[in-house]
């Protein structure tokens, strides 16, 4: 993926990686984000169990909708699917600072990988989530 203007406001997404629950709102506060903000990019950072549901739940918005933020919109998959819930997600820290020094990264399920994202600016973290990482 090329290059993105490093004018543009970065936030990045996580979620308790093992409960749908907390994820599935998240996906309706990022698509928010997305439509009230034009300049923003968003970075939801998840694990294997869950990357097809959200991927799912944001191709549910109408077509035309979809493709209008679909640019701006990264879910990555960092840990894969074999992680142990009960555990911290170890791969929450270094995908969190290689998105900081925007380096690239790849999600393991789609093996795309991203870059020439900006900083993050911001991040919205489940406070569930909160002991995984």
């Amino acid at each position: 993926m090329g290059s993105i203007a490093q004018n543009h406001k970065h936030v990045v997404v996580h979620a308790f990686p093992a409960a749908w629950g907390h994820n599935k709102p998240l996906c309706s506060f990022v698509v928010h984000i997305l439509e009230s903000e034009p300049q923003a990019i968003v970075t939801c950072l998840t694990a294997g169990l869950l990357y097809s549901k959200i991927i799912g739940e944001l191709k549910r918005l109408p077509p035309a909708k979809y493709e209008a933020f679909q640019s701006r919109l990264h879910i990555l998959d960092i840990a894969g699917s074999n992680f142990d819930m009960m555990k911290p997600l170890e791969a929450f820290a270094p995908a969190f600072a290689t998105l900081y020094s925007s380096a690239p990264i790849t999600c393991l399920s789609s093996e795309k990988t991203v870059s020439g994202l900006p900083k993050p600016t911001l991040a919205v973290i489940d406070v569930s989530s909160a002991q995984q990482i």
